[in-house]
């Protein structure tokens, strides 16, 4: 169990890295936020949290909250151990049902029959499972790049963010 923990941890911190620190931008939608974690989804998945709730959450805080909610919470360890670091990152970076879509589209895109929908369940597990997980995690990276220039383009003031996405983005390849 020691090492599915330290897996699981070494998936969680590489998201951690990427979102960084306190942040409050004034063009991020998420708005205040730490570690990538809002204050508006602290709030709906832990009740009573405050700002000041979020300013004082701890690293191993953060781990343990994305272990809780992002990583078994939304179904990452039903994957395949190949794309779980991909398929987390998904998840924080565009929430669960975006992040579904963007797989289930590659999927589609690799000849899967599958509903684009945005509802991961087990005819979407059963789908990527008889992908071929590397074509599949190419395609999500793909995917989530075309999708980070469609909001820049649907929103130019997030552009500011498009450079770090990108290299988030590609860091999965």
């Amino acid at each position: 169990m020691p090492d599915e923990f330290d897996r699981i941890d070494k998936i969680i911190n590489r998201t951690i890295q990427h979102e960084g620190g306190w942040s409050n931008h004034q063009n991020d939608r998420g708005g205040k936020t730490k570690y990538g974690i809002t204050l508006a989804t602290l709030q709906s998945l832990r009740p009573g949290s405050t700002e000041q709730t979020l300013r004082n959450l701890s690293p191993s805080q953060a781990r343990a909250f994305y272990r809780e909610f992002y990583f078994l919470g939304m179904g990452v360890d039903k994957f395949p151990e190949e794309i779980q670091d991909v398929v987390f990152d998904l998840n924080v970076n565009f929430g669960a049902r975006n992040a579904t879509r963007i797989i289930q589209r590659g999927v589609a895109q690799l000849g899967g029959a599958i509903v684009v929908d945005g509802v991961l369940g087990k005819k979407t597990l059963d789908a990527v499972a008889k992908c071929d997980i590397k074509a599949l995690r190419v395609s999500i990276v793909l995917d989530r790049i075309k999708t980070h220039y469609a909001s820049v383009e649907r929103d130019p003031s997030q552009r500011v963010f498009i450079n770090g996405w990108l290299n988030r983005s590609l860091s999965f390849t």
